[in-house]
């Protein structure tokens, strides 16, 4: 292309530009380029400085689509740092390269389009300027990734070619192109000239499609060739949004359902795995991971595969549920190195109604680096990948994450897991540079998983609300059921729970029965064993069956009554008390054989009256060794009364954040509208008050000046000041004087919000309107 014109002061013109915008304009650059918002810029000049800070440029460039960036290609063709492009330019330059490539007319962007990407591409100020003649803001060529295009080079090869061609390569071939892939996809040769001998393997290469010539000493591997090698997404990179193939509407109300199902069963994990570890806190290995063997550990504890109990875990680390440190109390075989173990969050997390806790975890997993499905894979030694290693932390996950759902969010679509490879890839072709295959669908299924988008037929995916994040606890609470207060016994001695129970309820549940099948209905079986453990943590019979007959639909069955007397009965003979401590029974028989075990000789126990025994153990070891007998003793206070002896719950604390500086960035950028008008405000202000001096008419002298500052305080007027600070750097100021005495001010600054001191020497002049 031909540059037009030559523009000699590209920064200075980028201000005026900046300047002439209007306050929706500036408050959509800033929407656009959040980093660039906080702290408030005190002046454009400002804004236009963190606007070309490149690391900000490439968190803008991250968030473009194909068409963007196809436009800012065309542009950096056209030296557009320096020489004005034109909108006909990029119509006509994007056209040719798409028909040399073969894509079809409907695969092309429409006039429509590239003008819509021009404007998106004005108010992420990434360009500045005119529609007819606009240029690259600095160092969008230079935050560019390098050797990265949107607009193919030539002939586009579908996937399915130019894997049967990698297939086909000579050894020395594949040599060459492992060599190449190594050093990052590019290199130089001397056979990459077009005169090249055709015989040789570098232009074979290149005619094949698997390399592309950068000039007649380098090459690069191509696109659809470097992706396949590494497992990223499928290229080439569309250049219009693709259509999905269906489009029927699925129903929001099954959606919701299974979305609710499965996401309160997570909900149900989480806290399954709080409990375990609040019993026996995990050992970690030298990196803090979990070895393989606390990793079946828990899949038993939680009676899930071990797939599921990663995802837990991962999960729950994340949202700081639990954490690594020095747990309280220690673990009886402590090793002297870190636990994970639940935090005090967890016991708030645990008090939340269910539905806000539903929605604790949503947010915790689009937050979360993790990455379980790496879990058993080899790492780059050739080694497992454990349970919570660093390998398993990927930096970008949080924000794959979010832009995935916001696609979803587009409307209640359906999409086959190809479309959603090839919408990913058009809204985020950089980023998806560095996502790979198994990544992507592996967030899907986590998705599914935690209920923020369903499963519908034919394997295709249809969003939910969830996804709202704004309305994230209302979403939630509106699709959580009612806790149910009733229960349904069963001759077979089980209990079905028709819906979701209260954590009192669930409580008493869990001691008196065995989950049989956990979900939103779930179903316990009362045992003996499950009896007896309630017993031994505190309840009666008559407690048990009071519940019963509360909550049963129908009356409790005699079955289950009759199960829960019977194991009442025979249970508690041998009754024990601290006293450092006593075993009391009215069987003097069956004292006699319970002391004359090996279990109660390791104690010390011994009888010392035809009902009593005595021990030098805390009562807790002598009930433990009773019980590992096969006795079935219980303890017992000073009133006779039971006691529950079970250890006091494990916790660990950490003052360190399980979020990624990824995600807490990505929490930090997301701004209100309000933080956004401040923002513009301030820069009007400050732009205002610059204005202002320039006018030369201001107040000076000491004496005046703190006349004007002292009758705009009592008056509560507005006025400009002009001020240096300790360096010498002087700026102007919109500001409010609030006092005025000992030789400074106090006044609220107009542009911030907040009150400033101001001293009164520091002061050079004064406007006052």
């Amino acid at each position: 292309m031909t540059p037009r014109t030559i523009d000699t002061a590209p920064q200075l013109r980028f201000i005026d530009w900046l300047s002439a915008r209007s306050d929706s304009e500036l408050e959509t650059i800033l929407s656009r380029r959040p980093d660039t918002a906080l702290p408030l810029p005190p002046s454009f000049r400002s804004l236009a400085a963190r606007l070309h800070v490149r690391e900000s440029v490439s968190r803008a460039l991250a968030k473009l689509t194909a068409t963007e960036l196809a436009t800012l290609e065309v542009a950096v063709g056209c030296g557009a740092e320096f020489n004005p492009c034109a909108y006909p330019d990029v119509v006509d330059f994007i056209h040719d390269s798409a028909r040399k490539a073969g894509i079809n007319a409907n695969q092309r962007p429409t006039k429509a389009t590239i003008r819509a990407a021009i404007d998106s591409l004005f108010s992420a100020a990434l360009i500045y300027g005119e529609e007819d003649g606009f240029l690259l803001s600095p160092e969008v060529v230079n935050a560019l990734p390098h050797g990265f295009q949107v607009l193919p080079q030539g002939p586009v090869l579908s996937e399915e070619v130019v894997s049967s061609r990698l297939a086909e390569m000579s050894a020395t071939q594949k040599k060459i192109v492992s060599t190449l892939l190594s050093a990052g996809g590019s290199g130089r040769t001397r056979d990459a000239a077009p005169d090249a001998d055709p015989a040789r393997p570098i232009p074979q290469l290149i005619e094949e499609g698997i390399l592309e010539r950068i000039d007649d000493h380098s090459v690069r591997l191509s696109q659809v060739a470097k992706a396949l090698l590494t497992g990223t997404l499928p290229t080439p990179i569309p250049l219009v949004e693709p259509e999905p193939q269906s489009t029927e509407d699925v129903p929001v109300g099954a959606t919701d359902n299974q979305a609710t199902a499965q996401g309160l069963d997570v909900v149900r994990l989480i806290e399954e795995l709080i409990d375990a570890l609040s019993v026996a806190p995990a050992s970690t290995l030298k990196q803090g991971a979990l070895g393989v063997r606390v990793h079946t550990r828990l899949s038993e504890a939680l009676h899930a595969d071990e797939e599921t109990v990663a995802r837990v875990t991962s999960l729950a680390f994340a949202g700081g549920l639990i954490s690594r440190g020095v747990p309280d109390p220690l673990p009886a075989d402590d090793d002297g190195g870190d636990y994970v173990a639940p935090t005090p969050a967890a016991d708030a997390f645990v008090a939340q109604p269910l539905a806000q806790r539903w929605s604790t975890v949503v947010r915790a997993w689009c937050d979360s680096p993790f990455a379980p499905w790496k879990v058993g894979e080899e790492d780059t030694k050739g080694k497992p990948v454990h349970l919570l290693s660093p390998e398993t932390k990927v930096g970008i996950l949080p924000g794959v994450k979010r832009d995935l759902l916001a696609i979803l969010g587009r409307g209640w679509q359906q999409h086959s897991p190809a479309e959603l490879e090839a919408l990913y890839v058009y809204h985020h072709p950089i980023t998806s540079r560095r996502v790979t295959r198994q990544t992507l669908t592996s967030i899907i299924e986590e998705a599914q998983w935690i209920g923020v988008i369903s499963g519908s037929v034919n394997g295709a995916l249809s969003p939910t609300s969830l996804i709202i994040e704004d309305d994230l606890d209302a979403v939630t609470a509106s699709l959580t059921p009612d806790y149910t207060t009733q229960l349904i016994a069963q001759g077979d001695n089980t209990i079905v729970a028709p819906g979701p129970v209260t954590s009192d309820m669930a409580a008493t549940l869990s001691e008196l029965a065995d989950v049989e099948s956990p979900g939103l209905a779930a179903v316990y079986r009362v045992t003996e064993a499950s009896i007896r453990r309630g017993l031994d943590a505190g309840l009666s019979a008559s407690h048990m069956l009071a519940f019963l007959h509360e909550h049963v639909v129908g009356g409790t069955p005699e079955s289950i009554e009759f199960l829960v007397n019977d194991v009442a009965r025979r249970h508690g003979t041998l009754r024990g008390g601290p006293a450092s401590s006593y075993i009391r029974c009215d069987d003097e028989t069956l004292l006699l054989t319970a002391c004359r075990t090996a279990e109660a000789e390791s104690v010390g126990l011994r009888v010392i009256a035809p009902t009593i025994a005595i021990a030098q153990a805390p009562l807790i070891k002598v009930i433990e060794a009773l019980r590992k007998a096969g006795f079935q003793p219980v303890a017992e206070g000073a009133d006779g009364e039971s006691l529950d002896l079970r250890p006091r719950a494990t916790r660990v604390t950490t003052s360190i954040s399980s979020l990624t500086p990824a995600a807490v960035q990505a929490r930090t950028a997301r701004l209100s509208p309000e933080d956004i008008a401040a923002a513009v405000t301030a820069i009007r202000s400050t732009d205002s008050a610059e204005n202002r001096a320039k006018s030369g008419n201001g107040i000076t002298g000491s004496h005046d000046i703190l006349t004007a500052v002292t009758h705009a305080a009592r008056g509560g007027a507005t006025i400009t000041i002009g001020s240096v600070d300790k360096s010498g750097i002087a700026s102007h100021r919109v500001v409010k004087p609030l006092t005025v005495t000992g030789g400074q001010m106090d006044a609220l600054d107009v542009a911030t919000g907040s009150v400033r001191r101001f001293l009164l020497h520091r002061i050079t002049e004064v406007f006052v309107d």
